[in-house]
């Protein structure tokens, strides 16, 4: 995941377009990491924007993760936990947060929808 930060925005941008922008463990600790960076030094920050990188917004849980968890039932308990928690942390900041889908957004992907959506049409932005 790619961390930009400009005056008052923090974008991510999840850039594993071949794996359809599948949340996977470096990607969790980068989410976990710029989280920490906007409760600690996010006075100045006042919206994050997550979006998603090429053709794709996110598909939820990387792939292999996934075929990994279906075999291990507490691998699976502990990436839903990881992942509860993260998607928690969001919804808690006192900044606005959009996540801005532009592309395929399916299974887990949808989760970020209990923020502000911004879908992308050919005739301009509509939230």
């Amino acid at each position: 995941m790619q961390v930009d930060n400009t005056e008052r925005l923090m974008t991510w941008t999840l850039d594993r377009p071949e794996q359809s922008n599948g949340i996977d463990d470096p990607t969790m600790a980068d989410m976990d990491s710029a989280l920490s960076t906007l409760e600690d030094n996010g006075k100045d920050i006042s919206c994050l924007l997550i979006r998603g990188d090429e053709a794709v917004f996110s598909t939820g849980i990387d792939a292999e993760i996934l075929k990994d968890c279906f075999e291990d039932r507490t691998k699976f308990t502990d990436i839903i936990q990881k992942i509860a928690i993260l998607l928690d942390k969001i919804a808690a900041l006192p900044q606005i947060t959009i996540a801005c889908v532009d592309g395929d957004c399916r299974l887990g992907g949808l989760e970020p929808g209990r923020f502000t959506f911004c879908q992308k049409r050919s005739n301009g932005v509509g939230l």
